[in-house]
């Protein structure tokens, strides 16, 4: 047991926190009960979701997809590389109204000694994205956590790669691939 990886030993250590991350903008600041525009399915680069869908950058066969719970949110794990990428949309109000980047503290509230790395803002599908690499504490084990954060049409839009800091640099490249392709295309 103790020659497995920390993520994959305690998954639901990162269960939690991916849980965080995903509920942190709906219920932070007075943002709204209802939760559409779920993600609810996945076909190779498409998000599917309760409003249509978004583009994602395929990720290498070593990603296996992973679901967490009864939760609707696309999970990628590499057991290789330790980590862990996801997505989740909400729309229609379901989502504080903040900056980019108000949303994206948020995501970081299951840290504990959060130090952030790096920050910068881009261009995503034509709109504003904003994007930071934090690294922290969980259950007295040190991750880094990088998340980019999008609104588009009414939604918001999270990407997130969970990682021991000694793979992040492994990891990243594909979590950017996977973060750039979005597009996203609203009903079919």
């Amino acid at each position: 047991m103790s020659g497995e990886p920390f993520l994959l030993r305690n998954i639901g250590i990162l269960t939690a926190l991916i849980l965080s991350l995903m509920c942190s903008h709906c219920f932070l600041f007075g943002g709204g009960v209802k939760n559409s525009g779920k993600v609810r399915g996945y076909e190779p680069g498409k998000a599917i979701t309760e409003k249509g869908f978004y583009n994602v950058g395929e990720l290498p066969a070593s990603w296996k997809q992973t679901k967490i719970d009864s939760y609707k949110t696309l999970a990628f794990y590499n057991p290789e590389y330790k980590s862990t990428i996801q997505t989740d949309s909400f729309c229609d109000g379901s989502y504080d109204d903040a900056s980019l980047k108000v949303l994206t503290t948020h995501l970081y509230f299951p840290l504990k000694n959060k130090k952030l790395r790096w920050e910068k803002n881009f261009q995503l599908d034509g709109r504003e994205a904003y994007r930071a690499v934090a690294e922290g504490t969980v259950e007295g084990k040190t991750v880094i956590l990088d998340t980019v954060v999008i609104k588009k049409k009414e939604c918001l839009f999270d990407f997130d790669l969970v990682s021991e800091p000694d793979l992040y640099s492994k990891a990243a490249p594909d979590f950017e691939t996977f973060f750039k392709g979005f597009k996203y295309q609203g009903l079919p």
